[in-house]
């Protein structure tokens, strides 16, 4: 044991004797500040390091632990680590957090091990906004200068008149957020203003107001982007000061613009907007039937239930805890249903249905993928419920992509792995990804309503082909998931001006494609490759014309040859070979493409439970065609 001896009053002492506290403070027991000259001192004997120490965040998402690299040989005794050594870094701000409904989560490539961007209950994944495009992310998103600058009008009559006739016949009947007495454009004019901005802001995704997307001070029309981007600024700047509002408006124009995102904290400050929405619904009490007059229950109630409905859509589009729930409300959900027209209702329905799904995805599900939602419904059993005479065909088309968005969400692949049998919820996944991709390609975005339901239907069923691309065996059938990943693609890339998770989710939807296609000029480079090598040591074989024509006979194997030997189960490419050609590539795609990020991977539930339903194949020990229980098989 080695002693070091140093000066009583060496200056380099890590510890420094505590100085004693004043007696009014050991009296109350508190720590002495008083000093001047000891807090300067304290100061001073700051390391450069402590000085530099970054603020560390109040809420701030779990980091990976980075490895310790291989000590050398002569470092022994000096690898030995302390426990604030195991202690995660201090993350960045720019993290973001993407739940598991979201699509983005599955489809998000990284570079390291998958589990350690996972968070530590397994409900989504943390991301680093620092790939993202500089342009996502404003710095100055909160500065008021802007709209302090926005004295006098803001936007000409007309064009919030032209606005306003787009929200209320097209968002109002499906998301009545308005009152009954605002209804018709004319009154809807003399509304408060940052209320009907809040509207304009919505409506400004529709393309019929593509025109009208201009403020007073520039007479020609803006991009949606950047028209929408400087309205919703000023809209939060002038809602800070919330207590000049009347509260109802205020919680209108909360929840309007909680619909509007714009990167990569664009989640974080929509649930915000949401939560303080709510907030004040609850102080108000419009969760309750406590007013005597029909019409302010009835509009308060319709409000509160947009809210409600609201609160279930952001938490399974931006991974949020839900923050209403029914138990909580005194208003009875049947009952209210009467307010509603029937988009209305059909719309909280399946926000209904939504709330019980977004039970698979708690920190610690109690539930099972399968027990939980036994029956689940229809989309034509809800539109018998209904009377849909004269409702618009783009309300029901938005709805029923609503719909089908809670049908993939309602099979959460990761309570599925390892199980051998089939699953209504798998095949119900399928099936709402397969409706989706024929609406998007019957149906011009424009007849759909503006709101977010509709590109998150398209992400959940861009992550679908993406997992039927990974499971599948056969290029024909991963030709089929290219093509989907493809269409969904450029869906996705043209909502990008509107919405941020579709730009975001064509971005990433890209890069795989661009993967895939890779591996597969790979595989085919490979399998070309084989054959050219195959016909150079057996061309004296090969004593057939090329012009022979092939008979039935020609296809029976040889009675010479060996039992469970045919000419089709040869090395060289023969008929088995063709479902293997360009899949060499593809044996581990995790590896080629750098573990590509999907902790819920499509783990082939979908061929368990068509299995029954489908030939077994040639068989190469009995050279006979099995016979299933499929179109092409047997009883």
């Amino acid at each position: 044991m080695e002693y070091k001896f140093v000066a009583s009053d060496a200056k380099d002492l890590k510890r420094k004797r505590p100085h004693g506290a004043c007696e009014s403070c050991k009296k109350r027991k508190k720590r002495c500040y008083h000093g001047e000259d000891g807090e300067a001192e304290d100061v001073s004997q700051l390391s450069s390091n402590d000085i530099s120490r970054p603020e560390i965040p109040l809420f701030s998402p779990p980091t990976p632990l980075k490895r310790p690299s291989n000590p050398s040989p002569g470092q022994g005794d000096t690898s030995t680590t302390s426990p604030s050594s195991h202690r995660p870094s201090i993350p960045s701000r720019s993290s973001r957090f993407v739940g598991d409904t979201h699509a983005e989560a599955n489809l998000e490539l990284e570079q390291d091990d998958p589990s350690e961007r996972r968070d530590r209950d397994g409900v989504g994944i943390w991301l680093d906004s620092a790939d993202e495009d500089a342009a996502d992310s404003d710095q100055s998103h909160h500065e008021t200068a802007e709209a302090n600058a926005a004295k006098g009008t803001l936007i000409r009559d007309e064009d919030k008149r032209a606005l306003l006739s787009v929200f209320i016949p097209r968002v109002q009947p499906l998301f009545p957020m308005l009152e009954a007495a605002h209804t018709n454009v004319d009154a809807a004019m003399r509304m408060n203003e940052t209320l009907a901005f809040a509207i304009c802001l919505v409506a400004a995704k529709d393309e019929r107001a593509r025109t009208h997307l201009r403020f007073s001070t520039n007479p020609s029309a803006l991009p949606v982007a950047m028209f929408t981007k400087k309205l919703h600024r000023i809209i939060e700047a002038r809602v800070r000061n919330w207590r000049s509002f009347d509260r109802l408006d205020l919680i209108r124009i909360l929840t309007l613009i909680s619909m509007h995102q714009e990167g990569p904290e664009g989640p974080e400050e929509a649930s915000m907007h949401l939560s303080e929405a709510i907030h004040h619904a609850y102080t108000v009490g419009i969760h309750l039937n406590r007013h005597a007059e029909e019409k302010v229950a009835e509009d308060n109630a319709r409000l509160f239930w947009c809210i409600w409905s609201w609160d279930k859509l952001s938490a399974a589009s931006n991974g949020r805890p839900r923050m209403s729930y029914e138990m909580d409300v005194g208003l009875d959900f049947n009952d209210s249903l009467k307010l509603f027209d029937t988009p209305g209702r059909l719309w909280l329905k399946i926000a209904r249905l939504l709330s019980s799904v977004n039970d698979l995805y708690n920190p610690r599900p109690c539930v099972d993928t399968e027990s939980h939602i036994k029956d689940f419904p229809r989309w034509e059993f809800l539109l018998e419920e209904e009377d849909i005479k004269g409702v618009d065909e783009g309300f029901l088309t938005t709805l029923e992509l609503f719909y089908h968005s809670v049908s993939m969400l309602s099979c959460r692949i990761k309570f599925l792995v390892g199980r051998k049998r089939a699953f209504a919820s798998s095949l119900r996944r399928y099936l709402s990804a397969a409706t989706v991709y024929s609406i998007s390609k019957c149906v011009p975005a424009q007849d759909l309503a503006p709101l977010p339901v509709v590109p998150y239907a398209y992400c959940l069923a861009t992550l679908v082909a993406y997992q039927q691309y990974r499971c599948s065996q056969r290029q024909v059938h991963r030709d089929i998931a290219e093509e989907k990943l493809a269409h969904f693609q450029e869906q996705l890339q043209a909502m990008s001006s509107c919405w941020y998770a579709a730009k975001s989710m064509a971005r990433k939807s890209e890069r795989v494609l661009r993967e895939f296609r890779r591996c597969n000029a790979i595989g085919d480079k490979q399998h070309k490759g084989h054959h050219a090598s195959e016909s150079t040591t057996s061309s004296h074989l090969n004593t057939v014309s090329t012009t022979q024509i092939p008979t039935p006979e020609s296809f029976i194997a040889p009675k010479d040859m060996p039992s469970g030997q045919n000419m089709f189960s040869t090395n060289g490419g023969g008929f088995n070979d063709v479902s293997n050609m360009g899949y060499g590539a593809f044996a581990d795609m995790d590896m080629m493409f750098g573990n590509l990020m999907d902790m819920n991977a499509f783990t082939g539930d979908i061929e368990f439970a068509l299995a029954p339903h489908m030939d077994g194949g040639y068989n190469d020990g009995t050279n006979m065609w099995s016979t299933g229980n499929g179109v092409n098989g047997g009883t």
